[in-house]
């Protein structure tokens, strides 16, 4: 009679235990996400309402190295100007914009992009080009900026 329950505790901890893979780990198998290769995107943003080095060009530095996919995260405050390496399979130029405006409650920093504003330039001076006025460029330029903050 012991050998009979020593073997029918054997089996049932061979049942229990066996090779096959159990419902959890079955799920955590299939739900793991595939890690895709880096896709790196360098994008250079202008940034308005940085007053210092260390508290505005610093933090927002700081904060966006922070972002899941920012593999590099350079302000320069004399510039007024950012440079962001991130992963565009794990964040995007919208997410690092608008992390940046909406940094102490929305109220410091403008960030754009500078390509869009280089755009925006080149037809503002396209468009004064006659008058070769830098009024006229600088006026075409502000409602360009304006423009896009509406349609954002």
């Amino acid at each position: 009679m012991k050998i009979i329950r020593v073997v029918f505790i054997a089996l049932l901890a061979v049942n229990l235990i066996g090779c096959k893979p159990s419902i959890k780990e079955k799920q955590t198998t299939e739900t793991q996400e595939i890690d895709l290769p880096a896709k790196l995107l360098t994008v250079s943003l202008d940034i308005k309402g940085m007053t210092c080095e260390i508290g505005c060009a610093k933090t927002i530095e700081s904060k966006i190295s922070k972002l899941e996919g920012v593999t590099e995260s350079k302000v320069n405050f004399e510039e007024k100007k950012g440079i962001f390496v991130f992963d565009a399979n794990k964040t995007s130029k919208e997410k690092i914009i608008s992390t940046i405006n909406n940094l102490i409650d929305g109220k410091m920093y403008s960030a754009t992009d500078s390509k869009e504003r280089a755009v925006c330039s080149k037809e503002c001076a396209e468009k004064c080009k006659h008058k070769e006025d830098q009024k006229c460029i600088k006026a075409c330029a502000e409602k360009c900026e304006e423009a896009k903050k509406e349609t954002k």
